[in-house]
């Protein structure tokens, strides 16, 4: 009797642009015991308060608004009746409230001036200043991710992980328990 064993892949910071819990839940609901998955998750080299801060900075030059980001952003946005003249995005780094260890890149849409906007019959009225979380990317750090916390609380285990060259990714093999 074979008892077939799936293999699933989480890559591209996948994990870190949605909300962790929902996908890890989704995962290991589609897993059955045995099964292992490869995940690919951006994480963040910690060091003094200098290094850190020179790290933040280059990691948000990396996330600043590319044309092609801006134009697929605002594509989305427009749905709603939202466009350049209201106003722009934004790009920051923040500590996550909960788990410290865990920071994240945000780009928000800050309006240049009210706005009224009709989504399904109501409207939403937005003042000068307000702004609108349009994406995000969390950034682990290597200490939280090998807590293994992070996947155990969802029936994962980690049987492997590797950093990258670059220190700024993480593979993880995981098996469901």
């Amino acid at each position: 009797h074979y008892k077939a064993t799936h293999f699933f892949t989480l890559l591209g910071n996948t994990l870190g642009n949605y909300p962790q819990a929902l996908v890890l839940k989704t995962l290991r609901n589609a897993m059955v015991p045995g099964d292992k998955v490869l995940i690919d998750v951006h994480a963040k080299v910690t060091g003094s308060v200098d290094e850190e801060a020179k790290q933040i900075q280059e990691l948000l030059q990396k996330y600043r608004c590319t044309p092609a980001y801006l134009e697929k952003t605002m594509a989305a946005l427009s749905e709603a009746g939202i466009d350049e003249t209201d106003g722009e995005i934004e790009v920051e780094f923040n500590r996550n409230l909960h788990f410290p260890k865990i920071g994240a890149v945000e780009h928000y849409f800050c309006f240049s001036r009210s706005k009224v906007v009709t989504y399904e019959g109501e409207d939403v009225y937005f003042a000068k200043d307000e702004r609108i979380l349009v994406h995000y990317s969390n950034r682990y750090t290597f200490e939280s991710l090998e807590s293994k916390n992070i996947f155990v609380s969802h029936g994962l285990g980690i049987t492997k992980h590797a950093k990258d060259t670059t220190g700024e990714c993480c593979l993880m093999l995981c098996e469901s328990a």
